[in-house]
């Protein structure tokens, strides 16, 4: 009985010990960096750069909700291999921004996007637009369920054919495009549609040539018909590689496997990548 009590007593012992280590060690220090997030596209119609700075550990962060707040005096520059452009801050957006159609977008081009900012920041980052656009994602299957209340249930199966040839990115989202309530209105808008099952960032490493599968969650149909926006798109491995790591990265979660999120910003953080879009619209009946 006396051993099991010492066992016991070592025991709390070693993990008051753990506590006390843990809380004692400080974080190191470091500086502020710029944050970018960029993606570019020839089927968008606006090429838009937000700029933030990082907060490091320690720091007070402002405002309530610890928001980043935008750098609004930065001088932001895209280039292609013929041009260049400076691109405006708008502060309705709270980004720097610029309509393709005065900088177009091209096809198989590489880009380079340079943001200086007082203070002595320097960054900049290179993207490569996809030559060419992804296959349409198809609907294979809609599952009908029986009225629980107003609506009638849907899920939708679709499929996403790869292109031939490794190396290849995408993502794949799907949208419900929803009808003014009041004839004569606002246009509406769109409602996002999770999926129940299938990866939404996606790379066709060892599954060349391979149809990608999804399905939805179960949604209400809204009568008398809705209008479903299929939308995939065929990214660069920066688009891939960043959104990847943002979904898997731990964040404050103590039991979760430390993920360092992606960057292929030199010089600071976030990402300037680029991809091709493809929507296309299927209604349910």
């Amino acid at each position: 009985m006396k051993t099991n009590i010492f066992f016991v007593y070592i025991l709390i012992l070693l993990l008051s010990g753990c506590r006390n280590l843990i809380s004692d060690v400080e974080g190191p220090q470091v500086d502020p960096k710029l944050v970018l997030f960029s993606i570019i596209s020839p089927e968008m119609d606006t090429i838009e750069v937000r700029v933030n700075k990082s907060i490091p550990l320690n720091t007070p962060r402002p405002g309530m909700y610890a928001t980043y707040q935008p750098v609004e005096n930065a001088t932001v520059k895209l280039k292609s291999s013929t041009t260049e452009v400076t691109l405006p801050y708008q502060f309705r957006k709270l980004a720097y921004r610029i309509a393709v159609a005065d900088f177009p977008v091209v096809a198989g081009g590489t880009y380079r996007l340079e943001v200086s900012a007082p203070g002595g920041f320097q960054v900049w980052a290179e993207c490569t637009v996809p030559a060419t656009l992804p296959n349409a994602l198809e609907v294979t299957k809609v599952d009908k369920y029986a009225s629980d209340g107003w609506f009638e249930g849907r899920a939708v199966s679709m499929r996403l054919g790869d292109i031939p040839g490794a190396g290849h990115f995408y993502y794949v989202d799907l949208a419900r495009r929803f009808r003014p309530v009041i004839p004569g209105g606002p246009s509406g808008g769109y409602d996002m549609i999770g999926f129940e099952s299938g990866e939404q960032y996606i790379t066709d490493a060892n599954k060349d040539g391979a149809f990608f599968l999804f399905r939805t969650f179960r949604f209400d149909l809204w009568p008398p018909r809705d209008t479903l926006i299929l939308y995939s798109a065929l990214t660069d491995e920066h688009f891939f590689r960043y959104h990847q790591s943002v979904r898997f990265f731990a964040g404050d979660n103590p039991f979760g496997e430390p993920t360092p999120v992606y960057t292929n910003v030199v010089g600071g953080l976030g990402v300037f990548a680029a991809c091709r879009e493809r929507k296309e619209t299927y209604i349910l009946d």
